[in-house]
Formats: C-alpha cells, sequence, structure tokens
C-alpha cells in the first residue's frame, strides 16, 4: 500500500486576460527521501502576459491526526534550466512569451525538503496562489479566488511512498466545435491503480490548518445561457463532456468560445484503501487567432 495526492491546475489560453493573473497552473507533488524526509515540488504554470512569477512559493503542511501544522519556503530551482515556454503555439506565430500575441506559458519550479516529525493517514501539503484569471466563464466571481492546490499522503502505510506524476504538459490548445480528447497521463511510480472523477474547483485562504479547500460555485450569468454540471457538462460543451472513472481519459466537444475550469480528482487505491487522492484543476480556454488562409481557436 502506498501513495500520494498530486495537484494540478492549469490554465491553456485566455481571453481578455488582465495583468494581476498570472496563474496558469500548478502541480504540487512529493517524493520520499529517507525515513520521514520528502522532498516538495511545485510546478507552476505562469501566463507570459501575467504579473511575474513569484522569487519563492509557501507550501502548508497539516497533520490533522494531531492539528500539527508547520509552512516551508519551496525556492526555484537552479540546477536546471528553470522557466522554460511549455506552450506549443503555431509555426511562425509566436506567443506572447517571446513578444508575439499567441497565449504563451512558462513552467517553473520550486523546491524543498521537510523531515515530517509524526505519522498520520492524511497529511496535507497545499499551496494557495492568488489568483485566477477574471475571463474565467464558468465559475462564480473568479477574479476574487485563489489557484489552490493540494497533496495529500499516509505515511502511517505509506511511509515511503512518492507521489504519481504527470507525463503530459498541461498547455493543449483546443477548437471550438472539434471534438477534443486529453489525458495528462497520470501515472504512479509504485504502480497502484487509480480512479478518475470530477469535483468542484477550489479555493482557499493562504493560512495553515486548512481541512479541505472551498467550493467555487459555477456561474450563472454566461451568455448565452448555459447550465453547467458535474456529470457532462463542467464547461460548455452541450452536455458532451465524458471522463473515464479508470484511465482519465476526458472527451469533449467545446461549443462556445471559453475559458474554463475543470477539476479532477484522482484517488490512488492500494488493497482496497484508499491512502491518498490527487486533484487536476483543468482550464481550459478558446480564443481566435488569425493568420495566412487559417483560423485558430
Amino acid at each position: 500500500m502506498r501513495k500520494l495526492l498530486l495537484v494540478l491546475a492549469f490554465l491553456l489560453s485566455f481571453i481578455n486576460i488582465t495583468k494581476a493573473s498570472h496563474c496558469a497552473g500548478g502541480e504540487l507533488l512529493y517524493s520520499w527521501v529517507s525515513d520521514s524526509t520528502y522532498k516538495i515540488t511545485f510546478k507552476f504554470y505562469r501566463d507570459c502576459i501575467g504579473i511575474p512569477e513569484p522569487s519563492s512559493v509557501l507550501c502548508y503542511c497539516f497533520n490533522p491526526c494531531t492539528n500539527f501544522c508547520t509552512n516551508i519556503t519551496l525556492n526555484k530551482v537552479t540546477s536546471i534550466p528553470n522557466g522554460q515556454e511549455v506552450s506549443t503555439g503555431c509555426p511562425g506565430f509566436p506567443s506572447t512569451c517571446n513578444g508575439g500575441t499567441f497565449p504563451g506559458y512558462r513552467e517553473w519550479i520550486y523546491e524543498n525538503t521537510i523531515t515530517l516529525p509524526s505519522r498520520c493517514n492524511s497529511w496535507k501539503f497545499y499551496i494557495t496562489e492568488g489568483a485566477r484569471n477574471n475571463a474565467i466563464t464558468n465559475l462564480y466571481q473568479p477574479g476574487l479566488q485563489n489557484m489552490y492546490v493540494e497533496a495529500m499522503l499516509n505515511n502511517q502505510y505509506a511511509q515511503g511512498n512518492s507521489s504519481p506524476y504527470f507525463t503530459v504538459k498541461p498547455v493543449p490548445y483546443l477548437c471550438v466545435n472539434m471534438p477534443y480528447n486529453y489525458n495528462n497521463g497520470a501515472v504512479d511510480p509504485n504502480n497502484d491503480s487509480m480512479s478518475f472523477s470530477i469535483i468542484q474547483p477550489k479555493t482557499s485562504s493562504a493560512a495553515c490548518g486548512i481541512i479541505a479547500g472551498s467550493d467555487i460555485g459555477f456561474t450563472n450569468t454566461t451568455s448565452p445561457p448555459v447550465t453547467y454540471n458535474l456529470t457532462n457538462n463542467p464547461l460548455s460543451t452541450n452536455n458532451t463532456f465524458t471522463i473515464s472513472p479508470t484511465t482519465g481519459q476526458i472527451s469533449f466537444t467545446p461549443d462556445i468560445q471559453q475559458v474554463a475550469v475543470v477539476t479532477v480528482l484522482v484517488l490512488p487505491i492500494s488493497i482496497c484503501v484508499i491512502i491518498d487522492s490527487l486533484n487536476i484543476n483543468i482550464s481550459t480556454g478558446r480564443r481566435t487567432v488569425t493568420v495566412p488562409e487559417s483560423k485558430f481557436y
């Protein structure tokens, strides 16, 4: 039995981006070092026309078994190239990361180690980073919501466990009215099985002892009107959204230009005991870009 939690949040392409927003997404994971020491890694996906990336990130570590809480500062990694552009874009049309107009994103990696003082079946690591984009179309008052990512560890049963990780960068470009399939390629290093489902996107304040992130409700102000739900329409897809509970494969056909956030809960399972969980925040945006003889959305 083993496992963890890992969180990925990401925004694909924005419309009407404001300078106050830079959170395109994030992935929080950990790896076992020795005994009760773990390396915490945060991958932050920054919108290139938002405010600069943070110089460091504060990660909270909470043990609800004893109500112990502390925080550690995750620093930018310097041992490998950092701040690499991860947006694919179109050949010959530079992104906003390189002086162009096509949506661009960079990946910034932050790390540090922590030695946990005790064992618990529900250690929680979490990061709150402000702020989400006002252009998001499926959430209530998105500009007032923080991005919240978390990772959970059961070191009572899995002391030497490391978190799952994603093999696919969260920056696809999508086309309105075109069927789309997406999979983050979640891999569990301990070969535990995983189950996938949709949950409400989360937000939280930056404070110790957060039991759980708060749900962000769907908006009711979309024009034309859209009825959002977690079953088959968490973003505007004309009720075509599906997710495989065993593989995490997501399929849908976006039917309007939009900026949307979808959250996937991944539960790694070992010996029929759920010992940790994984959240993935998927933000999907659409915009029209006109190039010679082509239009991209």
